[in-house]
């Protein structure tokens, strides 16, 4: 069997997740444009959690602001956890900085966010999912 190492695993999550969390002018149809170029990364689980999370960010205001999430820190190896066979928990440290707008010169929002994914392997199409992993949830 085909072990998947850890730093792959820590990629996966570091390429896909900074990306889901930065928006721009039209913050909730940059996220669903998003949500639909990676629906293959994401298990139906993790679908559902998201479209939650949409729901809640919406009601909150919060895609009418400019988003860029960034990685706060390198990963350590502890940041990436067995939990099972083919499964995994990743931390992940995002700096989110938020702004009214492309223009806006001044920061009204800039905070860590500590987040931590369930992560596992899935047999699709190495053209639908490159990695052969999904994000099954927080």
């Amino acid at each position: 069997p085909e072990d998947i190492p850890d730093e792959y695993v820590q990629g996966f999550v570091a390429t896909l997740i900074p990306n889901l969390y930065s928006w721009h002018e039209q913050g909730k149809e940059n996220f669903d444009k998003n949500l639909t170029a990676y629906q293959y990364y994401f298990t139906p689980h993790f679908k559902t959690l998201l479209s939650q999370m949409v729901q809640a960010y919406d009601k909150a205001q919060l895609f009418e602001r400019n988003q860029t999430a960034s990685l706060y820190r390198f990963f350590e190896a502890s940041d990436v956890r067995r939990i099972g066979k083919d499964c995994w928990e990743v931390h992940l440290v995002l700096r989110l900085t938020q702004k009214l707008n492309e223009q806006a010169t001044s920061v009204i929002a800039d905070k860590v966010v500590d987040y931590h994914f369930k992560i596992v392997k899935v047999s699709l199409s190495k053209l639908q999912n490159p990695f052969g992993l999904a994000i099954d949830g927080y």
